[in-house]
């Protein structure tokens, strides 16, 4: 049996770090979400991107959120109907506080603008408040 062997340039290699947030998006899977950001550290926490074009959708949409068991983790895109929330961990063991969640939430929606809302303004115009 032949032993694999690694090339110069594989022994050399260095690994590319993650960055902190990943954006997945699949228009057929996800009829009703805009896409998801997954946080690539320990433990891995998932949020959700969700697309509104008027404030009353915003706010109906909210209102379903009120007998919630769990208190909701969002951050909304200053000037957007646009909002993120944390929906769970990939880690069943999580010790984070709110305000540490509440970063997160808000590092995913930065995350979101400067990839998303700021190279497709015209896009997103129509989710912008008025």
């Amino acid at each position: 049996m032949v032993q694999p062997t690694l090339s110069a340039t594989h022994k050399n290699f260095n690994m590319l770090t993650l960055p902190n947030y990943l954006l997945c998006s699949n228009k057929k899977a996800l009829s009703d979400v805009a896409g998801l950001l997954l946080y690539t550290k320990s433990p891995f926490y998932f949020g959700k991107v969700w697309l509104f074009g008027t404030l009353e959708s915003y706010e109906s949409h909210l209102a379903a959120w009120i007998n919630r068991p769990v208190p909701v983790i969002k951050s909304k895109l200053d000037g957007y109907w646009i909002v993120i929330t944390l929906e769970g961990s990939l880690d069943s063991h999580t010790d984070a506080y709110k305000d540490d969640l509440q970063d997160i939430a808000d590092g995913m929606a930065q995350m979101y603008f400067n990839e998303r809302v700021a190279v497709k303004t015209g896009f997103y115009r129509k989710y912008q408040e008025r």
